[in-house]
């Protein structure tokens, strides 16, 4: 049982905003007049956030199945990379910010925060996505 049944249902529309969010920035840019590209640039920035915040708030919550602390930390880490061939630092920040919140999550429902051997892994995977994210970066501006 759960504390509030249309608890995944609000989640999923809530995600879904921040779909509507970068679909409607998208749109502007490329159709919309020079005057909509301030809102446009706001919206891109806020749609990564928009799409992952409310799965963590359901993985917060802790009443669903352990499946979507993986789902969130998946989701996070596809937004991350996906913001290399967007080109849009605000979407790397998002899933860098939920991917470390979704393994917080993971090890704090798995009780897995006295085994030191994960929090050594949490901080390399840390580290490594850091790392790539300034690789990627570095190799698009020698292009």
């Amino acid at each position: 049982g759960v504390s509030d049944p249309r608890l995944l249902d609000t989640i999923a529309a809530m995600t879904l905003n921040g779909a509507i969010f970068y679909g409607t920035a998208s749109v502007l840019v490329r159709r919309g007049r020079p005057m909509a590209a301030p809102a446009a640039h706001l919206l891109f920035a806020i749609a990564p956030f928009a799409l992952l915040h409310p799965l963590g708030y359901l993985v917060r919550s802790g009443e669903y199945s352990p499946r979507f602390d993986w789902a969130y930390a998946v989701c996070a880490l596809v937004i991350m990379f996906l913001s290399e061939r967007r080109q849009r630092r605000s979407s790397y920040y998002a899933g860098l910010l939920n991917l470390g919140a979704a393994l917080y999550f993971v090890a704090d429902h798995r009780d897995w925060f006295e085994r030191p051997a994960w929090a050594i892994a949490v901080i390399a995977a840390g580290l490594a996505a850091l790392g790539a994210g300034f690789l990627l970066d570095r190799a698009q501006r020698r292009r």
